[in-house]
């Protein structure tokens, strides 16, 4: 069977060597690894493949999940209705449909999506995803000129979190304009539909 390496860097930095399989014989794989100061993006990940199997590509796939990035997408109130509210502000499309098509074209990216209509459900999924995730994407919807609470929460945790709108908010009424919660963002995405979130996306991976 051909031989072949598969190499993947994280960062130019390792502490420990961890062989894997007790037999010379067996060991598919050596993996590489080291703590960096913030997270597991900081470990480097090395795969020595000494022979294409099963067994190795079960490895892949197991390390390929464990360092690709996570990122939380969160819906605030009246999101559950895109597609049928207000379609000429927000579009045809429900978010169901738009998240399928984002993950399809970030296969390197775990997404998990977040809706609810409950400012308390909100700020319990920001302090829950906000020191594991590597992204946070907000649209906060009519609580983000109103919520002094979930712009508190984003300032508490410690993953960057980006502000998006479907509409230019600063097109519409008077009151859109302020935003509650924008002090403590990575920045604001308003105006380009649901692509907002595909920016946002684009954000982190370009840091």
């Amino acid at each position: 069977m051909e031989n072949w390496d598969l190499r993947l860097e994280i960062t130019p930095l390792s502490f420990g060597h961890l062989p894997v399989g007790e037999n010379p014989e067996d060991q598919i794989f050596r993996l590489d690894w080291g703590f960096g100061p913030d997270s597991y993006r900081d470990w480097i990940l090395e795969l020595e493949f000494g022979y294409c199997s099963s067994e190795s590509l079960k490895c892949l796939n197991l390390f390929t999940k464990l360092f690709s990035m996570k990122i939380c997408i969160i819906n605030g109130p009246n999101l559950n209705l895109l597609g049928l509210r207000e379609p000429g502000v927000y579009g045809s499309e429900s978010f169901e449909t738009y998240f399928k098509s984002l993950t399809e074209e970030f296969k390197d990216i775990e997404f998990l999506y977040y809706q609810s209509n409950i400012e308390g459900e909100i700020i319990n999924k920001l302090h829950e995803t906000g020191f594991t995730f590597d992204g946070i994407i907000i649209n906060a919807g009519g609580y983000t000129h109103t919520s002094v609470a979930i712009g508190d929460a984003v300032k508490a945790i410690k993953t960057p979190v980006v502000e998006v709108h479907i509409s230019n908010i600063h097109a519409r009424e008077e009151f859109r304009s302020i935003s509650m919660i924008s002090a403590g963002m990575k920045g604001v995405i308003t105006g380009f539909g649901l692509d907002s979130y595909r920016l946002a996306v684009e954000s982190f991976r370009n840091k």
